[in-house]
């Protein structure tokens, strides 16, 4: 080969394995990612199958402030994973993960806090016809707003009683159109939609994350922040509890002992009927009752004995 060859600039432009030049709108995909993969320190891999585009997006804009949340072919997402891990440790560990429909997830913010946010923020979604309903959809009693017409057929199809009322279509009583673990119908789907109702509830999930080199997979996450915050206060209190009773002394302990000291004082002398400032008040009070007592069970027991 030439020299005039080896400087060409389409020498240096990288090939399919069918010898094609691989498009330029995906080498600055790459490069867009592999800037990304170096830039970010908290870097999760989302999952997200069963969520249509309406729903990605509408997650994707609640959380912008918070996360940038990156979808692109898993080709194009392993082949920056690939770039950037020459630069940046165990990055090319996450390659495994990326299957099926995922994300990217560059955040400031660790992936416990961004676990968190995406349980917080859900989408709603449609009950499409032909799939498997993971819940219970229930229909409410209620009005309507349509008029009277061939929804009335359509919702009695599907098991709702109905009622005219105001010029209104009235949906009498509650009722369960499909049971969790049923497949939804045409018919349901279609009720479901002339309605307006949107019965689940999408989230992304993160499957696994990159933390400063640190690999943390999906089991990591099940713990929410408030279980985390739940467990260290129960510690915390069985720490303090131990720490009491075997008197050891700190910051956190001292007013408690102190505190137990001065009862268990103040116990004693009332027991030994030491007089002091804070207790002869209350030995003169117990004195009273007890001779009080015996006065009366000596004039029980012989009315005369005693004076009157």
């Amino acid at each position: 080969m030439s020299a005039k060859q080896e400087s060409s600039p389409t020498a240096a432009v990288p090939h399919t394995s069918k010898g094609r030049p691989v498009p330029k709108a995906k080498l600055a995909e790459v490069a867009h990612l592999v800037s990304l993969l170096k830039k970010y320190d908290y870097i999760s891999l989302l999952r997200t199958e069963q969520i249509g585009s309406k729903q990605f997006q509408t997650i994707k804009k609640v959380l912008r402030d918070t996360a940038n949340i990156h979808m692109a072919r898993n080709a194009l997402m392993i082949r920056a994973l690939e770039q950037a891990a020459t630069e940046k440790k165990n990055l090319d560990k996450l390659i495994p993960y990326v299957v099926g429909s995922s994300a990217f997830a560059f955040t400031d913010i660790s992936p416990f806090e961004l676990s968190d946010l995406l349980q917080q923020n859900k989408a709603k979604a449609p009950a499409k016809a032909g799939t498997v309903s993971p819940i219970d959809i229930t229909i409410e009693a209620g009005n309507t707003g349509f008029p009277p017409g061939p929804l009335i057929s359509e919702l009695g199809q599907v098991g709702l009683k109905t009622r005219i009322q105001g010029g209104s279509i009235w949906i009498t009583q509650d009722h369960v159109i499909v049971k969790a673990g049923e497949t939804v119908s045409r018919e349901q789907a279609l009720v479901l939609s002339r309605l307006g109702l949107e019965p689940y509830e999408i989230v992304l999930h993160l499957v696994v994350a990159y933390d400063n080199g640190l690999i943390l997979s999906a089991d990591v996450f099940k713990i929410s922040r408030s279980d985390v915050v739940d467990q260290l206060t129960i510690a915390g209190q069985e720490a303090l509890a131990l720490a009491l009773t075997a008197n050891y002394i700190s910051e956190e302990t001292l007013p408690f002992l102190l505190q137990k000291v001065v009862q268990e004082s103040r116990s004693l002398s009332l027991f030994a009927a030491i007089l002091t400032d804070e207790t002869t008040e209350q030995i003169l009070a117990q004195a009273e009752q007890s001779a009080t007592a015996l006065v009366q069970a000596i004039r029980n027991k012989n009315p005369d004995a005693l004076p009157n």
